[in-house]
């Protein structure tokens, strides 16, 4: 973790003696029975002490994070709390690297859905305190917080601390009763609470008299205490009290330049330097202020009580306080012009020198040094660096337009960090004055400058078709059309992607129904691999197995293989082994699914276990859901169901969970399961949640898999009409893709409503809106010929034994049920009662030894009955 980062998420640390403020310390106890406790006063009322003291005490997991005004904007504000939670709860962290990609994507509900999620999962309490909250201005924060405190779980409990009351809208906590204030009234020093302040903490002996005068003229102020008590080391308690006025604000700018003139110069010179920190330690300070022995000034500082907040756990960290850090600063500039930006360039050197690249940037953008931060930027093209594009592109945006347009490594990176961060609007704002600048400028420009710009501009187009237009064709124009400049991708500062650990590659794909089609797809990705192949590692093993998992779809298994293994040797050159397992879960995933539909059943299982351990072995539960999911339906497809049972009580889901598009694998699995089980009516008004959200979000491939459970819950509920228009859906959705193996891993149940679907009636088929080809549907249907079902052989004599054992009106209806016919129908035909046909089918389920429908069909199909 960063050092800056490490000291921010960091509980101050109080060297000195404190006053036990009982009271106070009460009310924050009773806070923790409610949502929120908003602390506010203005500066100087020991806010911070209060709160850090009351936190070392408690026994609940903690995340302090202390804001200031570089934090006032939405990503960086949240990932904050992220890599807060993450120190607190260090199993907890790599869960919102999916809320840190919904951020970048722009939809913060669902992100802040998604937090709350996975937040609602905790097993205990978790304390969360947000320092100098007030630096907090922005709507779009303010607004994300509000809901977040709105809907957070009971086992949660925030902490704002703020020198005014924040601007959030809490009036349904007020109403629930689930905020505590303590404000400045309650923050102020009582008389008693001042004279022990005088007497047990500044060792003064004064007269309680005038201990209560000194709060009574400073109302209660502590820092106005605290000065006056380091003024009195130098000046009778009488001339003191003779300064003050009836408001102490007038007092502040006294009493600070009363100690600062009371100190040594050379006190007062390493002081005014360190203001330039945000935060600092010995050997940053003496750097910047070339002062010798800078671990004894720090030693003295602190002991002199100047205002110096040791930082806990951060390695000799430290900060000022808010009131001391702009004074000191403001004497910086006006007693040496000139001087901060000097000390600034030499923290950037020293930041450089401790591998602390991130700081030396923040340091010299202060000081205005751009070109210094463009060269370093400019060193690191053509390397993948260990940074989310965000992080990368507020870097690069803070660069004047000057300095990005004389350098187009760093222009287009910045254009590509645009594309990543979908800020469509601006990138093509930047994409545009390359252009431009190409059209003004580049008759002046050597050749090979000139093809490099035109074709990184053809790039950025295809790019652009791909991840934001979701359209491949386009983008395979544009590539023909790069490769007639460039022979391989130009030179670019490349970032991590941040996103969750994901189930699948192309589940993120939003956009037009047929850009996966083989036509299309397939020759775009072959360019893009060519490109990438000698360049970027972490893109091309999501390449490879991306391109993998679309053999997978199009029923190509030995090439899905391929291209996996592919992708999974390039990602085990990742140095980040959370990074590198998050791009191997899909190729897990889609190498067990493709060994399974090969029959290869012990492989697929031993592969995913071997993930399992090595997942949960990074503590990665945001994957290991994922894995263990795939391992309990390769179970539950053989009829046992404990996996599946333990799988949703250990991840304690419901059907009425909110559900972000990244929890979308997770309910798709969780209907599944239900289904499965016989429990369609719990699994049906889940199915609708998830079909919207699939349409909401444009994601064709779960759009399929959502009509497909539909079309399966339906049946297992005995609704023959509705399965089949879902499964008329799902078949029309998937062939416009050239998809297949979506229908295949759903095995009997699957092939079962798609010959009934065949043999709908042209009445019935007219109420489908979109349907299927006929040729299409009969290529799926034969691609179940090939292969016996999962994990059974069709031929197995105890089956053929146990159909045998069926009545001859029991057989009927089970060759009823595999036609698609709903209990009502079956009646009917057979002339006999609906509650009659029930007995049935529950004699059938105990003979055959099934839960539901869909497995007893499953059955009659193996059996071929449905032939009958």
């Amino acid at each position: 973790m960063l050092m800056t980062l490490q000291s921010k998420l960091s509980l101050p640390y109080l060297h000195v003696p404190t006053l036990e403020r009982e009271r106070l310390n009460h009310l924050l106890a009773e806070g923790l029975f409610r949502k929120l406790t908003l602390v506010t006063s203005p500066a100087g009322y020991g806010k911070t002490t209060l709160v850090s003291r009351w936190c070392s005490q408690i026994t609940q997991p903690l995340v302090w994070i202390s804001l200031d005004a570089g934090d006032n904007e939405l990503i960086r504000f949240w990932q904050y709390i992220a890599a807060g939670i993450q120190t607190a709860l260090p199993e907890f962290g790599v869960k919102i690297n999916a809320f840190n990609h919904l951020l970048l994507s722009g939809d913060n509900e669902m992100a802040t859905v998604y937090l709350l999620n996975e937040l609602s999962r905790m097993a205990g309490p978790l304390v969360i305190v947000l320092d100098d909250f007030h630096f907090i201005q922005a709507d779009e924060i303010r607004h994300a917080f509000a809901y977040f405190l709105e809907f957070m779980p009971a086992s949660l409990h925030v902490i704002l601390i703020s020198r005014e009351l924040p601007d959030l809208s809490l009036a349904k906590l007020e109403l629930e009763q689930a905020v505590l204030r303590i404000e400045a009234d309650d923050m102020r020093f009582t008389e008693v609470e001042g004279i022990l302040f005088f007497r047990d903490l500044m060792k003064l002996e004064l007269p309680e008299q005038t201990s209560r005068s000194f709060v009574d003229r400073t109302e209660g102020w502590i820092a106005a205490l605290k000065l006056a008590a380091l003024a009195m080391e130098k000046h009778s308690s009488h001339h003191v009290l003779k300064e003050l006025t009836s408001n102490p604000r007038l007092f502040e700018s006294y009493l600070l330049e009363e100690v600062f003139r009371d100190l040594a110069p050379v006190m007062q010179q390493f002081l005014m330097d360190c203001s330039v920190l945000p935060r600092f330690n010995a050997a940053l300070c003496g750097a910047i202020s070339q002062h010798p022995q800078p671990g004894i000034m720090l030693e003295e500082a602190e002991k002199s009580g100047l205002f110096l907040i040791p930082l806990h756990d951060a390695g000799g960290w430290y900060r000022f306080h808010p009131l001391f850090s702009a004074f000191l600063l403001a004497q910086l500039m006006k007693l040496y012009p000139g001087r901060e930006n000097e000390r600034r360039r030499r923290a950037a050197e020293w930041c450089m020198s401790q591998h602390m690249p991130e700081e030396a940037i923040e340091q010299w953008l202060a000081a205005g040094d751009y070109d210094q931060v463009a060269d370093l930027l400019e060193n690191m093209a053509d390397r993948t660096l260990m940074r989310e594009w965000s992080t990368i592109g507020g870097w690069l945006g803070a660069l004047p337009e000057y300095v990005l347009l004389a350098r187009p490594t760093l222009h287009f990176s910045y254009i590509l960090s645009l594309l990543f961060g979908r800020q469509s609007i601006r990138f093509e704002s930047e994409l545009r004055k390359m252009e431009r600048r190409l059209a003004s400028d580049g008759a002046n420009w050597t050749e090979t400058e000139r093809q490099s710009v035109s074709g990184n501009l053809v790039l950025m187009r295809s790019l652009y078709s791909t991840f934001n237009q979701q359209n491949n064709l386009a983008a395979l124009n544009h590539l023909q059309r790069f490769q007639e400049h460039l022979p391989h991708m130009g030179n670019f500062i490349l970032g991590m992607f941040e996103g969750p650990a994901h189930p699948t590659m192309l589940g993120a794909f939003r956009g037009q129904l047929g850009q996966l089609a083989k036509s299309i797809a397939e020759p775009f990705l072959l360019h893009i691999i060519e490109l990438m192949r000698n360049l970027n590692q972490p893109v091309l093993a999501w390449l490879y197995i991306g391109f993998g998992e679309l053999h997978y779809h199009w029923n190509e298994m030995d090439q899905a293989q391929h291209y996996i293994q592919l992708g999974m040797e390039a990602a085990d050159q990742f140095e980040d082994t959370q990074h590198r397992a998050s791009i191997r879960l899909p190729g897990w995933i889609y190498m067990a699914r493709s060994l399974t539909l090969q029959q290869r059943h012990q492989e697929a299982v031993q592969y995913l276990n071997e993930a399992v351990a090595e997942l949960e072995e990074q503590q990665m539960d945001d994957a290991v859901i994922h894995v263990q999911a795939e391992l309990a339906r390769m179970l539950l497809m053989n009829g046992d169901t404990r996996q599946a049972i333990d799988w949703i009580g250990r991840w304690k889901l419901a059907v009425t969970d909110p559900i972000s598009i990244y929890h979308l694998h997770i309910y798709l699995q969780l209907a599944r399961f239900l289904i499965r089980m016989g429990k369609t009516e719990q699994a049906l008004p889940l199915i609708e949640r998830l079909d919207q959200l699939t349409e909401q979000e444009k994601r064709p491939i779960e759009a399929i898999e959502a009509n497909l459970l539909h079309a399966l819950a339906f049946s297992g509920s005995g609704r023959m009409d509705a399965a089949l228009i879902y499964m008329g859906q799902a078949l029309h959705l998937a062939e416009a893709e050239d998809f297949i193996a979506l229908f295949l891993q759903e095995n009997a149940a699957s092939a079962g409503l798609i010959q009934s679907y065949m043999q709908l009636k042209p009445s019935h088929e007219r109420s489908i809106r979109n349907k299927p080809s006929t040729s299409y549907v009969k290529q799926v249907l034969q691609a179940f010929n090939p292969r016996p079902l999962f994990g059974q052989d069709s031929t197995a004599p105890h089956l053929m034994e146990t159909i045998a054992s069926l009545t001859p009106k029991e057989r009927l209806v089970l060759i009823h049920m595999s036609h698609g016919h709903a209990n009502r129908e079956i009646a009917s035909r057979m002339n006999i009662g609906t509650g009659t046909i029930k007995t049935h089918i529950n004699r059938i389920y105990s003979k055959l030894g099934v839960t539901s429908r869909l497995e007893a069909i499953g059955k009659a199909l193996e059996a071929g009955l449905n032939e009958e």
